[in-house]
């Protein structure tokens, strides 16, 4: 009887270690919705939450396993207006929608300055399509961003 006992208390215990392991690992193996807001996106409403969780299903396949499943974020876009819903105030997740047109940079500026007034931390994900360059664009952003914002770009260039 101590015998069963022990084995049963040893696979109690290696079920617990387990457990802290993969609470370990980070919100992306936690069930449940998670928040993320995203200034400067090109397009609004259902486009703009398809653009984003393509982005996150992109870096999910790509093994980053903190993007989880795409379908479990749900995105706030600021647009402008000023007004910002009360579940993205307490948001943890915020990024900035990196653009590869002509005005890319002078948008990241201003979505940047909107990020800052609406509350962001200090640490925001850089968003663009795959295969923009670290250098130039994303380089000096994320100088600007430090420099003017105080904000961290996170800039993932796959």
């Amino acid at each position: 009887m101590s015998l069963d006992q022990a084995a049963s208390l040893r696979a109690w215990a290696l079920e617990k270690a387990r457990d802290a392991q993969h609470a370990a690992q980070g919100a992306a193996l936690a069930p449940g919705v998670h928040d993320i807001v995203v200034a400067g996106l090109p397009v609004h409403g259902d486009d703009a939450v398809r653009l984003v969780r393509a982005r996150l299903e992109r870096w999910a396949d790509l093994g980053f396993r903190w993007a989880g499943d795409p379908d479990q974020w749900r995105v706030t876009a600021l647009d402008g207006s000023g007004e910002l819903p009360g579940h993205a105030a307490r948001s943890r997740r915020w990024a900035l929608w990196v653009d590869t047109d002509i005005r890319a940079f002078r948008k990241g500026y201003e979505a940047l300055g909107e990020l800052r007034e609406h509350g962001a931390p200090s640490r925001v994900l850089a968003l663009h399509e795959p295969g923009l360059s670290r250098k130039g664009l994303l380089d000096n952003l994320s100088r600007l961003a430090a420099a003017y914002f105080d904000i961290e770009l996170v800039v993932l260039s796959h």
